[in-house]
Order: structure tokens, then C-alpha cells, then sequence
């Protein structure tokens, strides 16, 4: 059974629902980052983040840049130097219907299972537009339009369905100053992702590790700002 669906009003935090699962989260054990997720750095991450398409990388052009470096060939271009604090730098890629910013072509596993290949990549290309984040010091609550959140304590996995017979297991992590979570896909390959705001709260970054098979390791990021803010104007 795939995934259950859930409607875009439930990108709401801040909510007394988001207190209640990252308490229950913390009660159920994992990792505690006593002092160093303080309520100021929670605040920091924690909101609803809007895509910017502009500053944003097309996954499928990291992806077709990495190709001939997979084939043993030198890639051709696709892709500008690394930037800011050693994140690539953005792209334009066109947006999905739904809610996503989508890459062009499609992605599929060689000698693994195909189902997980292709829910494997449609966690990789289909972007978010809408993110919704709620970090304490044991958890975090990760929204993604038109999924059921993802509630992560620290260091404990946790699984789901992401199509008939294809599971995922999502895991989060505070280190470094940085919050990564990791979804790996059965049969077929993991995304990483690692978010970093800066402290005005203007922007935040999401470095993106899409691992699947012969293909290696492919590096874009995701960029976005507080909702409400996409006209340019710094949050209030």
C-alpha cells in the first residue's frame, strides 16, 4: 500500500499537533542534543520554507552532468562551481504539477528493482515547493507536500511504505551544527539531505545526495526562503 497522501494544510507548525509529536518523539528515546538545539537554533530552522525555482538546481542536469563522469568521460559542463560554503551552485528546472519542481526525464535503476529505482527517483527529482520543519533537541517533525510528516527522533530509523513492496526508512541527525535526514530506499539507493539556514532566518539551504547503483553519487541543492518572503523582501 503506498504511502498514505495528506492535504497541504497540514504544512502547519508551530502547532500545539507539532509540540505534541516531538514530545511523544522524545519520550520514545534516541539522541538528545541537550545544549546545542537550543530554542534559538530550533527557531531558526523550524517554520515553512517556500522554494525559490531561480537559486535552485535542476536535478536533472546534475544528473545528466554526472553520467560521463559515471561513464569514465569528463562531464560536460551542467553544472557551475561549487559555492557557499561548498553547496553547487543553482540552476533553473521547471515545476511539476502538485506541488514540485520536476526534472524532465526519469530515473531508473540498472540490475536492482525498478519500483524502488523509480520511488527512489521520484524522491530525488520531484522538488518540494512547500517544506515544512519543526526541530527540538530529540526530534524532528519533515513535511513534504502531500505526504504524512515524517516524525524522526535522533538517530532512530524509522520505515514506510513508499509504493506496493517498496519500503523507506528515513533517519535524522544533528551534527556539526547541521540537520541531515537520510531516506534509503530497499533495493535501490538513499537521498540525503542536509539543511542549513543562515541566523537572520533569510534563507535556507538544502544540500541534496542522490546515491542510486552505477549512477554514484549526485550533489544539487534546493534553496529556499520563509513564506511570505518570496517577493524579495527580508522576513519582518
Amino acid at each position: 500500500m503506498p504511502a498514505r497522501a495528506v492535504p497541504a494544510p497540514s504544512l502547519l507548525f508551530g502547532s500545539a499537533l507539532a509540540f505534541a509529536v516531538l514530545v511523544s518523539a522524545s519520550c520514545a528515546g534516541g539522541t538528545r542534543h541537550i545544549g546545542e538545539i537550543t530554542p534559538a537554533v530550533s527557531g531558526t530552522v523550524s517554520g515553512i520554507w517556500v522554494l525559490n525555482e531561480a537559486e535552485s538546481d535542476d536535478p536533472e542536469e546534475a544528473m545528466r552532468s554526472a553520467r560521463p563522469a559515471r561513464d569514465g568521460a569528463a562531464p560536460q559542463g551542467g553544472r557551475r562551481p561549487p559555492s557557499g560554503g561548498g553547496m553547487p551552485g543553482g540552476g533553473r528546472g521547471g515545476m511539476a504539477p502538485g506541488g514540485g519542481m520536476r526534472s524532465g526525464g526519469q530515473v531508473s535503476g540498472r540490475g536492482g528493482d525498478p519500483e524502488a529505482a523509480q520511488a527512489l527517483g521520484r524522491m530525488a527529482t520531484v522538488v518540494p515547493r512547500r517544506l515544512g520543519l519543526t526541530l527540538s533537541d530529540s526530534a524532528v517533525v519533515l513535511t513534504y507536500p502531500r505526504e504524512e510528516p515524517w516524525i524522526l527522533p535522533f538517530g532512530q530509523g524509522v520505515k514506510r511504505e513508499a509504493a506496493a513492496d517498496v519500503e523507506v526508512e528515513a533517519k535524522a541527525e544533528w551534527k556539526g551544527g547541521l540537520l541531515s535526514v537520510t531516506r534509503q530506499v530497499s533495493g535501490a539507493g538513499s537521498v540525503k539531505e542536509t539543511f542549513h539556514a543562515t541566523p537572520d532566518r533569510h534563507r535556507l539551504t538544502v544540500a541534496v545526495e542522490f546515491t542510486m547503483g552505477r549512477m554514484g553519487k549526485v550533489e544539487f541543492r534546493r534553496v529556499y526562503q520563509p513564506e511570505g518572503t518570496m517577493s524579495g523582501e527580508p522576513p519582518r
